[in-house]
């Protein structure tokens, strides 16, 4: 353990950009090339092998990559034709290659092109295509998949409502976008461990005046979203 910064390998030069989660890490370099290392039991580090990793190894055979992303135990990498591919855990179907088996090198996500960025959840993935479109698959239970339900999908489905979108996040159970020309967050959250009933995106207010959204009164929270973006926690009444 470090509690202060260390080289990760001096071999390891031309990083543009980096993501992690779990207990790994990635790192994509210049010359479109992905580079892992950390813990590696089900293959999330993309090397043919589920041997962890102290030093950066290459994932396989990917080339020609713009953009990554990181879950708990899975990763996705978007290509230079605007594919996406994905390899590690797939309990969930967040590989979105229409299985639920783990890849020990990355698969092709079924149906996406146009991709700009990528997002991963502790077991759900977003991708975000050039028309402002997003897409998520994996786990769902608490509906952070946006598609008004609570299924989980092994391909990707569309995200309710959502257009215009430039960016996109995922953490645990929720996902943010960020609509072209508003500050505002629209943000699928859910109160774990209590299941919630299906829903999609919160849209805020474009006005300074306060809009709320409440969960089913048996939650113990709701929201009250107000024009500036920012989000409160409010009891119930």
């Amino acid at each position: 353990m470090q509690n202060y910064p260390v080289p990760v390998d001096y071999s390891l030069t031309g990083v543009t950009a980096v993501a992690a989660a779990g207990f790994n890490s990635l790192a994509l370099k210049s010359d479109g090339t992905v580079w892992a290392w950390g813990v590696n039991n089900v293959g999330q580090l993309g090397d043919n092998t589920t041997t962890v990793r102290n030093s950066p190894v290459r994932v396989s055979s990917l080339t020609g990559v713009t953009a990554i992303a990181m879950g708990n135990a899975h990763g996705l990498a978007v290509k230079s034709d605007s594919t996406v591919w994905a390899w590690g855990e797939n309990n969930f179907g967040q590989l979105g290659d229409g299985t639920t088996t783990r890849k020990l090198t990355p698969v092709q996500v079924s149906g996406l092109t146009g991709i700009t960025a990528v997002a991963a959840g502790t077991t759900h993935s977003l991708a975000l295509k050039s028309d402002g479109i997003v897409w998520a698959w994996g786990y769902n239970y608490y509906g952070q998949l946006g598609d008004n339900t609570t299924n989980n999908r092994n391909t990707p489905v569309q995200v309710s409502g959502l257009t215009g979108v430039t960016a996109v996040a995922a953490n645990y159970y929720y996902s943010l976008a960020l609509k072209t020309g508003a500050p505002e967050l629209i943000l699928v959250i859910p109160i774990a461990p209590i299941p919630v009933t299906p829903f999609i995106p919160i849209i805020p207010s474009t006005t300074t005046s306060s809009t709320r959204q409440c969960l089913p009164r048996t939650q113990t929270r709701c929201l009250a979203t107000h024009g500036t973006g920012r989000t409160q926690r409010k009891p119930t009444s």
